[in-house]
């Protein structure tokens, strides 16, 4: 929901700290409570490539907003909806959203869409039930839905796992988003009914480093033994996508696929056969 910024984001915050903590602190988080009651928050997608082929497999939805004339960081928004108790609400919208372009988006084929979801979603006492039938509304099934969770929320009670399992006995495929922050918790990863591991950010970054290898090729064993896929982030270069493929890594996602954008624009674009070859290519020389 809050990742993968994209470009010609302006970042805003620097520029109004200078005016004023008091402008940051009211003014803006005003306007966002505004944004979100009025339901102004975009929804921008990100493709997700099989890392082999190239070959599109499905694409995140990633919360948006334009505040006046500039874009604002995720990395800003997110924290005041947490912090002003709108998270719920703003999870909620996007999914919602993302349910309605779905059909746009993916046409009748098997594109996966992901929806990351807050700890305040997975601890509403009716989200199982709620979510399976907004899904049914939409004339989708929970198959066609990844949940992204964050590592810290997945491990964090014994009422996030027992979710986890409802939503899983539901059919929706889970995903452990920002795998890696979290190595404390390593060993209650197996009780987890999940299909898939994300890597963090921070660690594609370090790919082409040694130290940086030899703990994406620890993860990889790991999740492997352990039967379950794996997505990396933040994939910006053809040489981090190689190192990842050559690991045996699953998915990629990233700008050196596609930045997110909003729902036409990414329709428009969605690789096509020609479009995959042209991935294929870059990623096979």
């Amino acid at each position: 929901m809050a990742k993968a910024e994209g470009r010609n984001n302006i970042q805003v915050y620097s520029r109004l700290r200078e005016r004023g903590l008091g402008y940051v602190g009211f003014d803006l988080t005003a306007r966002f409570a505004a944004a979100v009651s009025q339901r102004k928050i975009l929804v921008h997608y990100q493709p997700i490539v099989e890392a082999k082929t190239a070959h599109l497999v499905g694409m995140e939805a990633l919360a948006r907003w334009r505040d006046e004339d500039a874009w604002v960081s995720p990395g800003i928004f997110i924290p005041m909806a947490e912090n002003l108790g709108l998270i719920h609400e703003l999870g909620q919208q996007v999914l919602e959203r993302a349910l309605s372009d779905y059909r746009t988006l993916c046409g009748p084929g098997q594109l996966r869409m992901a929806v990351n979801i807050s700890n305040r979603q997975l601890f509403s006492q009716a989200f199982v039930e709620d979510i399976v039938a907004r899904v049914a509304q939409h004339g989708l099934t929970p198959q066609q839905l990844k949940l992204e969770v964050t590592e810290s929320i997945a491990l964090d009670t014994h009422n996030a796992q027992r979710t986890l399992k409802q939503l899983a006995d539901a059919g929706f495929y889970l995903s452990i988003d920002d795998f890696g922050t979290g190595f404390s918790s390593l060993s209650r990863l197996h009780e987890l009914p999940v299909n898939e591991l994300k890597i963090d950010i921070s660690f594609v970054r370090r790919a082409k480093t040694g130290e940086g290898k030899v703990m994406l090729r620890t993860i990889a064993n790991m999740a492997h033994d352990m039967n379950l896929a794996l997505v990396a982030e933040g994939v910006e270069d053809q040489e981090t996508a190689d190192i990842l493929r050559t690991m045996g890594v699953e998915y990629l996602q990233g700008y050196f696929f596609g930045w997110p954008a909003p729902p036409n624009e990414f329709a428009a674009r969605t690789p096509r056969a020609a479009e995959a070859a042209q991935l294929q290519s870059a990623l096979t020389h």
